[in-house]
């Protein structure tokens, strides 16, 4: 537990405030982190804004002070049951933030297979475009060389696609950082 004066806390009542911080990643062919803080008063159950929870936690980590053997000044049955209401919030919450992740994900692998997509077969396009002229001129000799760099081509894209189709499966980790209590005096 950690107190710190009224004074600091702007906007907070005097009172007590169980917090919970848990940090979301959401790997795939992107990372995704996110670190979320909630807060809630003890007495009146009541559940800061996400934005009053991290207010709360900055200051209090600049202006709070350790409470040396304070467990036996508190309602603990209450604390527990409010940092239990947190978790089941915040699990939720980082099921919705693990789709959302899922979506984005997708639509990251996506874009990046049209685009070198788009970019491969314009290459081939363009060589293609030169073997043609290569025959019209009689130059023979040299097409199978540019055969060969749209074959390289083709091998890149069917690895690319591999590699991007392979990242569509994302890794969610849900990292309970901290569960605590402030007073603001």
């Amino acid at each position: 537990a950690v107190e710190m004066p009224q004074v600091k806390a702007v906007g907070l009542d005097v009172g007590n405030y169980v917090f919970s911080i848990r940090r979301w990643s959401v790997s795939g062919a992107k990372t995704r982190e996110y670190l979320i803080v909630r807060a809630t008063q003890v007495n009146t159950g009541e559940a800061l804004s996400e934005l009053e929870a991290e207010k709360l936690l900055n200051t209090v980590s600049v202006n709070g002070k350790n409470i040396i053997g304070s467990r036996s000044s508190f309602d603990l049955e209450r604390l527990y049951a409010l940092a239990a209401e947190q978790t089941l919030q915040l699990d939720e919450e980082g099921e919705d933030f693990r789709i959302s992740g899922l979506a984005e994900n997708d639509d990251f692998v996506d874009q990046q297979l049209k685009s070198f997509t788009i970019h491969i077969k314009a290459q081939i396009e363009k060589i293609n475009l030169q073997i043609q002229q290569l025959r019209e001129q009689g130059k023979i000799k040299i097409i199978p060389a540019n055969q060969g760099r749209i074959r390289k081509l083709e091998e890149l894209l069917v690895a690319k696609t591999s590699y991007y189709e392979g990242r569509r499966q994302i890794d969610f980790d849900p990292r309970e950082i901290c569960i605590g209590l402030v007073r603001v005096i």
